[in-house]
């Protein structure tokens, strides 16, 4: 492999000795150059293929290419580095760009043919990074077009953006995986700009969730709507991001009146979290924290629980409101003793009736009358004459009130 990486080297050394006299004709040079390195990348590839395949497990291929990988990263920025506008003799801007396009190239050739073995944390060279920059910066030029749209959300493009800006404006370290991964996420952002023509996962979803969207009374963008599902599919598990969404659900749920309607809400948003699929091994922050739509639905089951629970507490305390009376504990036991003597109450079982009886109403003076109390003060031993009489004198009085209907 050393030889190979000589041979290389020598090449981007008889380029880069290209004295000022031949600076003109660097184009011609060029032509000359590109096809050796092409077929010495190829023999490259080929040569450090042929060595993993007879490498003994995977771990030992992984320590090999991860040094290939360091040399790969040298040599391309070598070569980067000597025709760049900073060098001493800098080739012309034309000969320059052809040279970052063919290693571009070359860089994703390796990332396609060692992918399996790479370690994607392994920053890029820096002045690849460099020129990663400022295509990331076109990128997003093209995305803010849809700041434009009147039925976009702006903070949350902006939450989107902010990784894809902060790499277009400080590129120095990016990673291969961040590369991957933001190259990948932009495309789909790019499109939402066009998405009638889209023929992408994110629209077939939204096809879809079209039917769900309709059971949710919130006015929700078809673009919104697309954002945020390329984002969950691009497991977009950025602090920002989870907290931006549960903040604007909590908003939406206080404009739903009863528990019901907030539980029947999220159970929704549940469903639709779980029909998202995430895109194999995506992660915005690579790490421990788990995926976004898991967190987002976290959130939502606590805030289930937490509604269930009120509403149980709602039903509970109308369950133990009592009805108030203008009878006394020993005049209310005279009248349902009178209503089961006339057969009113059917119910034999006189501990069930007077139970009850205590949790529904309330007597004059004493909010919590046990049935106990009631049963016993309702035996007509018990039962005191003045209660006999009032009751005596209502139903005297009921008649009136019947006569005169």
């Amino acid at each position: 492999m050393d030889e190979l990486f000589i041979a290389i080297e020598t090449l981007v050394n008889n380029f880069a000795s290209l004295s000022q006299e031949q600076l003109p004709q660097a184009d011609i040079h060029w032509g000359q150059w590109a096809p050796d390195l092409d077929k010495t990348l190829a023999s490259f590839f080929q040569q450090s293929l042929n060595a993993i395949s007879r490498l003994a497990d995977q771990q030992e291929a992984s320590r090999f290419v991860h040094t290939l990988q360091g040399k790969f990263n040298d040599l391309v920025e070598s070569i980067f580095r000597f025709g760049s506008a900073s060098a001493a003799s800098p080739m012309p801007p034309t000969v320059y760009d052809n040279v970052c396009q063919q290693l571009t190239v070359a860089i994703d050739d390796f990332s396609k043919q060692f992918g399996r073995y790479l370690n994607p944390l392994t920053p890029l060279p820096y002045t690849h990074s460099q020129i990663v920059g400022r295509q990331m910066g076109k990128m997003v030029s093209q995305i803010q077009e849809l700041y434009h749209s009147t039925r976009v959300d702006k903070p949350l493009l902006s939450i989107a953006l902010k990784p894809l800006v902060n790499r277009a404006t400080n590129p120095t370290g990016i990673t291969y995986y961040e590369l991957s991964y933001l190259q990948a996420l932009s495309s789909d952002l790019r499109q939402l700009r066009i998405q009638e023509d889209l023929d992408t996962y994110t629209i077939h979803f939204l096809k879809i969730l079209s039917n769900q969207l309709k059971e949710i009374p919130f006015n929700e963008s078809k673009t919104n709507v697309l954002l945020n599902v390329v984002l969950l599919h691009y497991n977009f598990n950025s602090p920002e991001y989870i907290s931006f969404c549960v903040l604007n659900l909590m908003e939406k749920l206080d404009t739903l009146p009863t528990p019901e309607d907030k539980i029947k809400i999220l159970r929704l948003y549940i469903r639709m979290l779980q029909q998202v699929i995430i895109r194999p091994g995506a992660s915005l922050l690579p790490g421990d924290l788990p995926p976004a739509n898991q967190q987002i639905r976290s959130f939502i089951e606590a805030e289930i629980t937490y509604q269930e629970s009120k509403l149980n507490g709602d039903q509970q305390h109308r369950s133990f409101e009592k009805i108030d009376t203008a009878l006394s504990s020993y005049e209310l036991p005279v009248v349902v003793e009178l209503l089961m003597k006339d057969g009113v109450i059917t119910d034999t079982n006189r501990s069930k009736i007077y139970r009850v009886i205590s949790n529904a109403f309330n007597t004059v003076g004493s909010d919590d009358v046990s049935p106990e109390s009631l049963r016993s003060k309702g035996n007509k031993n018990n039962m005191k004459a003045s209660a006999v009489h009032s009751i005596r004198a209502r139903v005297i009085k009921w008649l009136e009130i019947i006569r005169s209907w």
